[in-house]
Order: structure tokens, then C-alpha cells, then sequence
């Protein structure tokens, strides 16, 4: 389009980018070359340029509001450039005419300027970086949480920190790696990552990518819902889970369970969710009698495949008569993520000497998550001598490599199931219809979203 056709459809122009340029059509010694042929890299490179800004600066000064023209001009027109004089004599003299053209537009309020690229040795990526193309992300209950800013310790601080990037885990494969990185982690290297999973690509430091066996959706669920089950169960609940045998990371064993000691009984509310379905068959290899609610017979029938011993579905029964009546001596651990009247229950079901672990409280999320009150909680604690500790996994860092090692080993080797749910997710733009799904509560197993429409062949394969 015309600066004056630009001018009848728009009203105006405001900014103009002559961004002509052509290489020299051959070499200027060279006998064969015709003359022509070089003097066409003058013809577009300066003439074009110096022919288009008086027609661009005239349009500007008679429309009297001013405006920006850029020229694209060049380092060869700074610098010498011996395999180019032709090309440098243009670019030299879209540089001068730029110089020598701007004071005169300048009253007009038109800047004339000539940018001036050149070939300067970058690197792609910081030190210690490794640039990830995200495949699968997972979906987590705490999701509203954080893009509510709850995580922020107050309103101020979450405003503050705006905008900031979401989600909680993906796995993908290195596209890219700084020279410092590369070994550890070469391109095509299937990783975690345990931050900011709701985005295509993601530039992290390489020792906050976690090694995976492959970047499957199945190894999404590992990440936050596996490792909260994982960890929370052997560091606050204490019990034995199984450990990796170091000559055969795909062989387990479950060592120094005394079978003399009493078996213990498990807990797991919400248990057909992303971190429940881990929480139950980490707690059966442990060797303990486990009991579990969930909503509906396509849960229920998720969880007894499972392996669980006992499975309460709070839309048939309930949930407080069969623990009082069935388990009547009580709970000795309980993995709580529901939080309100659920918590409240757990805790009048808890056995002497018994631990509830607080894993979130998903109840409250939709809400606003706020606080709760329960009377009498100091007294019935004491009374059993039980306790209550709360679990956030970011505190636990340290412990994410060896745990997902473990747990990878634990899928590989058969000895732990991973339930996705059926509904597929496609694409960034279906993440709030995947959230909306899990905050409905109408998923089974771990909701998943596949990020990447296609996927390399290699990463097609389950875990």
C-alpha cells in the first residue's frame, strides 16, 4: 500500500519502516558480472530508501503530526566490508542520508533514523540453562489456588508479583542446551519440570530439571501427585515404602518391615484423585490394611483394582458409620485432602497415637479457601495423644529426584498403577475446561493436558 493509499483508509500514518535491501548479485572484480547487475544493489538498497523517506517525510509535514521513519541500513555501512563495497556503498549512504536528512525533520516532529544490524556472537541461552519443550502438563486442585494468588501470602504481595506464570508440573524434551548444560543434559533428553507447567516452552535451569525415563503423561502424574503421596507417607506418616535395589533400579524390594509389628491401618479420603490413587497402593506395598472414600461406582471400581481393602463411596454409605462400626478401634494414618466436615470426621476417627496428614483442602478452594474453625480440635488431640501435621511439598525439594526415581522404577517394574482420566485435553486454551473438570469432580485418576498438538514420535510411548 501507498503512503497514500495508507493515508485515505487510515487517516494518517504514524510510523513507517523502509526495510528494502538486496545482497551484491556477484563479485565486483569479477569480469562477468555485468555492470547492471551490481548497480541493482544500489538501486534498491539506497535509491528505494532515499525515493520512499521524501515521499514519507512530505506526506508527514503536510499532514503536521509528525511520525517515525526507520531506514534499515547496516554495520557494512559503519564498517568496512571487502566482499561487499557495492552493498556497503548503499548502506553508507542510507547512514549519511539519515545524518544529514534528520535535523531538517526534526522541527516537524519526525524522526528519521537507520538501523543498523550486524552478526555479533550471542548466546542462545544463560549458563546452566536448558530451553524445554513442554508436552503434557498436569492439572492440580491447587491450580485455583495459585493463579487466585493465594500463594503469594497476601493480596499485596500477589498483585505485586503480576503477571506471573501458572501451573505446577510437565514433563517435555530439551530442545536446546547452554554449552555448560549439554552434558548433563543433551537435546532430546526427556525431563520434568516442578514449575510454571502452563506454557509450550519454558527456559529453566538445568538442575531443576528432574531426569524421566520419557516425557508421558504418565510420568505427569508422578510429579506433584505422586511425589506428595511418596513423601508425605514415608517422612511424616512413617511408613516403610519400598526401596530401589541398587543393582537393579527396575527391581523393588520393601525392606525392614517387622512383621512382628502391628499392621497398621490407612486413610486415604478423596483416593480416585490424582494423589489419593498413589497414597492407596503406596500404603498396600507398605504392607498396611487400607481403606479409602471416593464418589460414585466408576471411582470405586478404580480404587479396588487398586488393591484397596476397604472402599467407602459417601454417595451409597456413610462414610462416618462405616468407620465408627468397621473401625472402631480407630485410624492409625490418614491422608486428608477434603478438608471441612471430612476433616472434621478424620479426626474423631483417628486412633490413639494416631497422625492426619493435611494434604490440601479442596473443599474450601472454590470458595475462597477460608479459614476454618474446629472447636474441641486441642482436646480430642491430647486426649488421643494423636497429631495433625500439614504437608506442602516445596518444602521438600531436596527429596524430589529420588523419590520420582523410585517411583518411575515402581511403574516400570508393575508394582504401582497410574489411573489417568479419560477425558482428553488438547492444546494451552483447554487448561481452564481441564481445572474446571477437577474442580467438578468429575475426573478419576489424573487429568492431563496435552500441550503440543503433535508429538515426537518417541514420546508417544507410555511409561
Amino acid at each position: 500500500m501507498s503512503p497514500g493509499g495508507c493515508t485515505r483508509r487510515f487517516g494518517g500514518l504514524d510510523v513507517a519502516v523502509l526495510n528494502a535491501g538486496i545482497g551484491e548479485r556477484g563479485d565486483y572484480l569479477d569480469p562477468a558480472i555485468a555492470t547492471e547487475a551490481l548497480e541493482k544493489t544500489l538501486d534498491v538498497d539506497l535509491r528505494a530508501v532515499v525515493s520512499g523517506a521524501r515521499l514519507l517525510a512530505q506526506l508527514m509535514v503536510q499532514r503536521g503530526q509528525g511520525g517515525r521513519i526507520i531506514t534499515l541500513a547496516s554495520a557494512a555501512g559503519i564498517f568496512p566490508m571487502t566482499a561487499g563495497p557495492y552493498y556497503a556503498a548503499a548502506k553508507a549512504g542510507v547512514v549519511h542520508f539519515v545524518r544529514s536528512l534528520a535535523p531538517r525533520l526534526a522541527p516537524h516532529g519526525i524522526q528519521l533514523a537507520a538501523v543498523c544490524p550486524q552478526y555479533v556472537d550471542t548466546p542462545l541461552l544463560p549458563a546452566g540453562t536448558v530451553l524445554v519443550r513442554r508436552l503434557f502438563v498436569g492439572i492440580n486442585a491447587s491450580d485455583v489456588n495459585y493463579t487466585s494468588g493465594r500463594y503469594h501470602g497476601s493480596a499485596a504481595a500477589a498483585k505485586a508479583a503480576l503477571p506471573y506464570d501458572a501451573g505446577f508440573e510437565s514433563v517435555g524434551i530439551v530442545v536446546a542446551a547452554a554449552a555448560d548444560a549439554a552434558a548433563g543434559l543433551p537435546v532430546g533428553s526427556a525431563v520434568a519440570t516442578m514449575e510454571s507447567g502452563f506454557s509450550e516452552y519454558a527456559v529453566l535451569q538445568a538442575r531443576r530439571a528432574l531426569p524421566v525415563p520419557c516425557a508421558a503423561p504418565e510420568v505427569v502424574a508422578l510429579l506433584t501427585s505422586g511425589l506428595t503421596a511418596s513423601i508425605a507417607l514415608e517422612e511424616v506418616g512413617r511408613l516403610q515404602l519400598p526401596k530401589i535395589n541398587n543393582k537393579n533400579n527396575s527391581h523393588m524390594t520393601v525392606s525392614n518391615i517387622d512383621k512382628s509389628q502391628k499392621q497398621k491401618t490407612v486413610l486415604v479420603t478423596a483416593a480416585a484423585g490424582g494423589t489419593g490413587q498413589f497414597a492407596v497402593q503406596l500404603a498396600k506395598l507398605a504392607g498396611c490394611h487400607v481403606v479409602a472414600t471416593c464418589g460414585g461406582p466408576a471411582k470405586a471400581a478404580l480404587l479396588r483394582q487398586l488393591g484397596v481393602d476397604r472402599v467407602i463411596d459417601y454417595k451409597a454409605e456413610s462414610v462416618k458409620a462405616v468407620l465408627k462400626q468397621e473401625y472402631a478401634a480407630g485410624i492409625d494414618l490418614i491422608y486428608e485432602s477434603v478438608g471441612g466436615d471430612m476433616f472434621a470426621l478424620c479426626v474423631d476417627a483417628l486412633a490413639p497415637k494416631g497422625t492426619l496428614i493435611i494434604i490440601g483442602m479442596m473443599s474450601a478452594y472454590a470458595e475462597g479457601w477460608q479459614p476454618s474453625a474446629h472447636a474441641g480440635l486441642p482436646e480430642k488431640l491430647l486426649w488421643k495423644n494423636a497429631a495433625v501435621a500439614g504437608f506442602f511439598l516445596l518444602r521438600y525439594a531436596a527429596l524430589w529426584g529420588p523419590h520420582l526415581a523410585r517411583l518411575c522404577a515402581l511403574v516400570q517394574s508393575g508394582q504401582l498403577a497410574v489411573a489417568l482420566d479419560s477425558q482428553r485435553f488438547t492444546g494451552l486454551g483447554s487448561v481452564p475446561d481441564a481445572v474446571a473438570r477437577l474442580q467438578g469432580g468429575a475426573s478419576s485418576g489424573k487429568v492431563v493436558v496435552q500441550l503440543a498438538e503433535s508429538l515426537p514420535a518417541a514420546e508417544a510411548a507410555k511409561l
